[in-house]
């Protein structure tokens, strides 16, 4: 299925499903996982998210892309739990791929995500030690660090 542009309605879906699950609102996302007239869009992975939106960041984001994104890279840069697990209990894999082959917890670690970051590797492991680029593992070794801190 290609996306046009040019369909209001399809766009609308894709900003709803996104707006959905960058508040958390984990009950409508569920009900929404059920209706017909979101369901084709779910598993796409043509999510976009706002880089700049997140206070504190670095205005080099290139690389780390924010669109072509499934709505687990979603959940996990806007620290969304409830609709991560959700997601995840609805056939997601917490170590899903993007477009430009990035996993969710590569989002969660550069958004301060500590809690996706701790699910992520509760159920998940391998996802510490997964072969990330330099840029993208310093992110990911910060955040480990200070979720072993929190931890003592």
């Amino acid at each position: 299925m290609n996306r046009q542009k040019d369909d209001p309605s399809e766009d609308s879906n894709f900003r709803a499903l996104t707006t959905t699950v960058m508040f958390n609102d984990f009950e409508k996302l569920e009900s929404m996982i059920k209706s017909a007239q979101f369901s084709r869009y779910i598993k796409l992975i043509r999510f976009s998210i706002n880089l700049d939106g997140k206070e504190n960041r670095s205005k080099n984001h290139s690389f780390l892309p924010s669109d072509n994104l499934s709505l687990m890279h979603v959940a996990a840069f806007y620290d969304a739990l409830e609709c991560f697990i959700i997601l995840s209990q609805n056939g997601f894999q917490v170590d899903c791929q993007s477009a430009d082959s990035l996993h969710p917890i590569q989002y969660a670690c550069y958004s301060d995500a500590v809690e996706i970051v701790s699910y992520i590797l509760q159920v998940k492991p391998s996802e510490a030690t997964f072969n990330f680029s330099d840029k993208v593992f310093i992110y990911l070794f910060i955040i480990l660090f200070i979720y072993a801190r929190l931890l003592d």
